[in-house]
């Protein structure tokens, strides 16, 4: 965490993410890969935090009716905010809200007319870590 002075308190790192949509009779599987940065103020043993990120998304669709799946390729774009705070000496905890937005405009080994999309999507998360 880098905290230059007073409350603020800023972290850069990297998240990967898969999530599953059920989509009858498809399956489709959801895969970013996203730098992130936090930006927020710390009293003593919490942080309250603002999150962006930006970086690559693929999906891939498992057509139930046919041998051939589909992958598509694009951007993503995420934003949200937090709040953590250590439980223990080294030990954080807290809850994140974040959204994500993917928009898919390369289409490969599609054997199906599809256009470009884009998907949002939402998601409550618990976030551990470990202070050094």
């Amino acid at each position: 965490m880098f905290a230059p002075s007073g409350r603020f308190r800023a972290t850069l790192g990297l998240a990967f993410e898969h999530r599953m949509m059920f989509l009858e009779p498809e399956l489709v599987h959801g895969l970013n890969a996203l730098a992130e940065v936090r930006l927020g103020a710390a009293w003593r043993r919490v942080w309250v935090y603002g999150l962006l990120g930006v970086g690559g998304t693929g999906t891939f669709i498992d057509w139930r009716s046919d041998e051939r799946p589909s992958y598509f390729y694009g951007g993503a774009f995420q934003y949200g905010g937090g709040v953590a705070g250590k439980v223990r000496s080294r030990l954080v905890l807290g809850v994140e809200l974040d959204f994500d937005a993917s928009y898919h405009p390369l289409v490969w080994r599609s054997h199906y007319p599809l256009e470009p999309f884009y998907y949002h999507a939402g998601s409550l998360e618990i976030v551990f870590g470990w202070s050094f």
